[in-house]
This record gives C-alpha cells, structure tokens and sequence, in this order.
C-alpha cells in the first residue's frame, strides 16, 4: 500500500503541476496526451489498490494458502504500475522534475528501486500464477 500511496502522491503532484503551467497560451496538461496519461495512471492505481483490497480480503476469508494466486498478482502489478506512473509525472514535470531535491525524483527513484528490487521475485511470481 505504501507503493499505491507513493504513486497517488505522483498522480496528485502531476495534475497540480499541469494545471499551474502552460505553454503556447494553454495549461500543461491539456497539451499533447497528458490528459490520457493522467488517466492511464488513475485507472493504473485503481486496478492495483482494488487488487490489493481483493486479496486481503481473501486472506481474511479462505488464509494465505488460497490467496497466492492474489498476493503473487500484487507483486508483479504495484511495481510496474509505480514506475508507470512516476514515468508519467517526470515527463510532465520536464527538467524540474530530475533535480535531485524534487519530491517528484525521490518518487520516481523510488519507483524505479522497488521495481528493480522485485524485478528478480517477478519472474518466480509470473511462473506461479502461470502454473495456476
């Protein structure tokens, strides 16, 4: 959850910063595809939370045992879904965003650790839920 977390605080700081600049007389975030990218990463976040709400509660209802196939799915979605979306508010936030003070770099080297940290449990999680 703190990764979903993580990923809302990018979403969050994404819009804010398209809807305070602008560039050729209109706001960030309405040029080019930023508005699909915005959604992109909300529907991103909302399948991971759900997810992640989906198997806690089987946890709590038929145990761990049975909940693997959903406990695997997270380890393999929230990762990549939190680098999506730092990706995605880098590329609003332009030069500004890879100073190494900005909120928005920590978030996204954030990302891009826990996704390379669980990139070699991935595979061992993808062979699972194949094997289901």
């Amino acid at each position: 959850m703190r990764a979903i977390g993580a990923a809302e605080r990018c979403l969050e700081m994404m819009i804010k910063r398209g809807m305070s600049r602008s560039a050729f007389g209109k706001q960030l975030i309405k040029l080019g595809g930023n508005l699909e990218r915005v959604a992109q990463a909300r529907m991103a976040i909302d399948q991971a939370r759900l997810l992640t709400l989906h198997a806690a509660w089987k946890i709590d209802t038929v145990g761990v045992k049975h909940a693997m196939t959903e406990i695997s799915s997270i380890k393999v979605v929230v990762p990549n879904m939190l680098q999506m979306v730092s990706d995605m508010a880098m590329q609003i936030f332009g030069g500004q965003g890879c100073r190494a003070i900005s909120l928005s770099h920590r978030l996204m080297q954030w990302g891009v650790f826990y996704a390379l940290l669980m990139a070699p449990m991935k595979y061992i999680w993808v062979w699972f839920l194949a094997s289901k």
